[in-house]
């Protein structure tokens, strides 16, 4: 059904951007205009109504997004502009979802419906005005002030927007089978691209260069991806171990797949209820498949997601005798500090990372209030600005240090923290583990955030963000059904807000 709805969505989306110049000859204007409103309204009703066909929405098109664009830029009258906007098309929805879904969280603060914010979201909030202060009175262009403020502003919001929506624990849950389900189909296509077919689609079924010259020309990317073969640059081709492929199925990216692969095999893991699939060693083997695809990602930041949350996660399962779990945990600390020093101790091209991390520190540290949005990180030294010497590049956390000082940096570290206890600490369920995979996932994308600038993209993170705000919601939900089980006292009308008229069917 929902890819139904994608199918047609996307169509929808494609006549509404296309050029009117190129269509206005066989396609009436009024068309176009019909399909942008019927876009419109259709993603309204699923956010309002059926949230959870939002999120699966969203999950293919990220999945697909890059590959898509691989196709279209190879037909003639799609031109650069409007590849471009099909790249900004989820941009732009998932900042309408936001601004409808706070339109309608307001509202029903106006019927008296109690909306309980705990620490983590007072916080965050915090984070994001301060944001909004750096972005008025930072001195860099217009176009990099409003680069910066989307980079560190995007997920947040993502958070919030999980946070206000309308949806009951049971949908949440086919959400993440959905999603596992979908890493399963694109690891399968990956494979066979990997093993048997990457020639024939990136060089004579579609023009893999063709498409990375358009991203450079819309500015997604630097000009230096595309210099040489394109086929054994960093994209496709690692190495760390010799001249070995990287895994890319329709990302078309290792590393934002590797973190996507990272969430989702920790949850396929370890939470064993959510997905049935008999005979059992089926699972084993797409779990096992998981991993394999995960490993041939070469991304250093999805494998230390990996080992921290699944750390983190059995460090809780009270069925692992105790020395076992501490024995696991304290070797994942050893082999991550281990790695930073091999790396540090050859001067690799990871060390990059690690740089970013203490320049970031360093700067913060000689200026706690932050050089300025938009004056350290990657994209500093772009055309326009005046800065030399790169502050926090290559590091999501050292980008932040350097532009927010410790005056924003702050206020995102306790969010984290307390996020990440609310999710532990606070839920009796029979469904517990969904919260503590949900709290290891998002403990280990923050320390990788650390050591790679990635971190900051949607694509391969909004998952950590949007399923912790929803799944925040159910933490005060079912603390609210305990209070009323202990017979505290208990505002019926809050439920409202939280689409509970299924809880019981939920556990």
């Amino acid at each position: 059904m929902i890819f139904l709805i994608y199918v047609v969505l996307l169509f929808l989306i494609f006549l509404g951007i296309l050029d009117i110049e190129i269509i206005s000859s066989s396609v009436d204007i009024y068309l176009q205009i019909t399909s942008i409103i019927l876009v419109i309204l259709t993603i309204s009703f699923l956010i309002i109504k059926k949230f959870d066909f939002f999120v699966n929405f969203s999950t293919l098109w990220f999945g697909l997004q890059r590959f898509i664009g691989l196709i279209i830029c190879n037909f003639k009258f799609i031109s650069v502009s409007v590849f471009k906007k099909f790249f900004l098309v989820k941009e732009v929805i998932f900042l309408y979802a936001f601004v409808l879904l706070l339109v309608h969280f307001i509202v029903r603060k106006l019927k008296k419906i109690s909306f309980p914010l705990i620490f983590a979201d007072k916080i965050l909030i915090v984070y994001c005005l301060l944001l909004l202060l750096y972005t008025l009175f930072s001195s860099v262009n217009i176009w990099l002030k409003l680069l910066s403020l989307r980079r560190f502003i995007t997920l947040p919001l993502l958070y919030f927007v999980g946070r206000i929506a309308i949806i009951n624990f049971k949908e949440i849950k086919n959400c993440i089978k959905y999603t596992i389900l979908f890493a399963y189909s694109i690891c399968i296509y990956g494979l066979i691209d990997y093993f048997w077919a990457r020639t024939y689609i990136y060089e004579y079924l579609f023009n893999i260069e063709e498409y990375f010259s358009k991203q450079v020309l819309v500015g997604f990317i630097p000009i230096n991806w595309t210099f040489g073969d394109i086929m054994k640059s960093g994209v496709f081709t690692d190495y760390t171990f010799g001249t070995l492929p990287r895994f890319v199925t329709t990302f078309i990216e290792p590393t934002t797949l590797g973190s996507f692969l990272a969430f989702v095999f920790l949850f396929s893991v370890f939470c064993k209820k959510l997905i049935n699939i008999k005979p059992l060693w089926i699972k084993y083997l797409l779990n096992l498949m998981l991993l394999f695809c995960l490993i041939l990602t070469f991304s250093k930041g999805a494998l230390t997601i990996l080992l921290i949350g699944s750390a983190f996660i059995l460090n809780y399962n009270k069925k692992i005798p105790k020395i076992i779990r501490k024995t696991y945990l304290y070797s994942v600390f050893v082999i991550i500090i281990g790695g930073i020093f091999i790396i540090l101790t050859l001067n690799i091209g990871a060390s990059a990372h690690i740089n970013g991390l203490k320049t970031g520190i360093l700067s913060a540290i000689k200026c706690p209030l932050g050089l300025g949005l938009g004056n350290a990180g990657n994209f500093a030294n772009l055309v326009g600005n005046n800065v030399e010497d790169t502050v926090g590049g290559e590091s999501a956390i050292g980008s932040m240090l350097g532009q927010l000082g410790f005056c924003g940096f702050i206020p995102y570290l306790l969010f984290i923290i307390n996020l990440i206890i609310s999710l532990v600490k606070k839920v009796n369920s029979n469904d517990k583990m969904i919260f503590i995979t949900m709290a290891g996932a998002f403990l280990g994308y923050s320390i990788n955030s650390l050591f790679t600038d990635s971190a900051l993209g949607t694509t391969g993170n909004y998952y950590y963000f949007l399923f912790s705000g929803m799944l925040i919601s159910q933490v005060i939900l079912f603390n609210k059904k305990e209070a009323l089980l202990n017979g505290r006292k208990h505002d019926e009308k809050e439920d409202a807000i939280y689409n509970t008229e299924n809880f019981n069917s939920c556990k």
